[in-house]
């Protein structure tokens, strides 16, 4: 528990993080309409599944040899100037390719809004890979502050803003917040240790960068997918003004697992060093902490969400939007996952990542499956129904495979 003690800050600046993406989900509902509020979630659901796809799910990659070599700073640093660098490129990418594909399946946005869209999806992509940089290094505040935190605080700020201006409130000018938000999230995470773009890239040096990150690029896109694929589900197969109920339910079960969250950010490079050690009586102990520490405290936050969330509900939202049957599926989810431990990421960790591939593969394979069923006959409980369904089934399975590892 030493480590814990040694970052208590950390864990305070997580546990802050939550509770404010609960608060801009409130906000938002608050703010603007019911349609409005579920296009503005959809939104930034969107922003967070491609902002892992032009940052090639370097994440991960970062954390670990800035973990594993005590002078790769030099080395990474150029790594995540070439990544950067092909954030923008894909990014202009995902725009040319977007007007058409929009123009064909006759959504109405506007070209205005797609490119606000792309630009905020730069901005925060920047963003997220300097926190890992700053996980890498162990400055675990810092890359709590602006893996997400950042972001969602200046969100709920401009809203409030934009409302004080008295603004009209449409899920238009959530397009320019958000693209506000994002620049100035960027800004504010480059003050300290900056890191630059490359001016130029060759076909291999590219090439050499995916290749780097391909295990980790493939495996984190499915994996934000799989966390969001219900949200996406209910609002393009069933009524997509429910995604605001349902949002505002899955953020208040992310609360259960927000230690979970904090923990891993703080015990990942000591796992990565453990495992590279091959020091497993070492790794078993802090793997058994870590999943103690994490059930035990998953439990309280789901006693008390389930005893206060009425009278908060009541206080500060429409508590027309609560659903227990809905909120008790996500939270059970999350218990689920705080019970199975580290397990992902011990897989993560080392070469056994594959295996950790194949069998989210296995359970995206099954959820895409299940997808249209359950949105379309049960609707807005078929997407908890299908959420609970896709963190239960994937978090035991890491489980047996990093017991058969490492606790033989």
């Amino acid at each position: 528990m030493k480590i814990l003690k040694s970052n208590l800050t950390a864990l305070i600046v997580k546990g802050f993080s939550a509770v404010v993406a609960l608060m801009f989900n409130l906000v938002v509902v608050d703010t603007y309409s019911t349609s409005d509020a579920s296009d503005a979630f959809t939104l930034v659901t969107c922003l967070l599944i491609l902002s892992v796809f032009t940052r090639l799910g370097a994440d991960q990659y970062i954390v670990k040899i800035l973990a594993r070599r005590d002078n790769s700073y030099q080395s990474t640093k150029r790594f995540t100037k070439r990544v950067n660098l092909i954030i923008i490129i894909l990014s202009i990418g995902i725009l040319l390719i977007s007007l058409p594909i929009i123009e064909i399946l006759g959504f109405n946005f506007k070209f205005i809004e797609i490119l606000c869209f792309t630009v905020t999806l730069i901005f925060f992509s920047l963003s997220q890979v300097k926190s890992y940089i700053f996980q890498g290094k162990k400055e675990y505040v810092k890359h709590l502050y602006f893996l997400n935190l950042s972001f969602f605080l200046v969100l709920i700020m401009l809203i409030y803003l934009f409302k004080l201006l008295n603004l009209e409130y449409i899920v238009n000018n959530f397009y320019i917040i958000a693209l506000l938000a994002a620049f100035i999230s960027y800004l504010t995470s480059q003050t300290s240790s900056p890191i630059g773009i490359s001016r130029r890239i060759s076909y291999n040096s590219f090439k050499r960068t995916v290749y780097q990150v391909e295990v980790y690029f493939t495996f984190s896109l499915v994996q934000i997918i799989l966390v969001w694929m219900p949200q996406l589900a209910l609002y393009v197969f069933g009524n997509h003004e429910l995604v605001a109920s349902f949002t505002l339910m899955h953020r208040f079960s992310l609360l259960a697992g927000f230690v979970l969250i904090s923990i891993s950010s703080i015990y990942t490079p000591k796992f990565a060093r453990l495992i590279n050690l091959r020091d497993y009586v070492k790794l078993r102990k802090e793997s058994y902490n870590f999943t103690l520490l994490a059930t035990l405290a998953s439990l309280v936050t789901i006693f008390t969400i389930l005893l206060v969330i009425k009278p908060f509900m009541e206080l500060f939202s429409d508590p027309d939007l609560l659903d227990y049957r809905v909120l008790i599926l996500l939270l059970g989810a999350q218990l689920v996952n705080s019970m199975t431990g580290p397990s992902l990421k011990l897989l993560q960790m080392s070469e056994h990542v594959v295996r950790a591939r194949k069998i989210q593969f296995f359970v995206f394979s099954l959820s895409i499956i299940l997808a249209y069923p359950l949105v379309i006959y049960w609707g807005y409980l078929g997407a908890a129904v299908l959420c609970f369904l896709n963190i239960t089934l994937a978090n035991v399975l890491y489980f047996r495979a990093a017991r058969k590892i490492y606790f033989k």
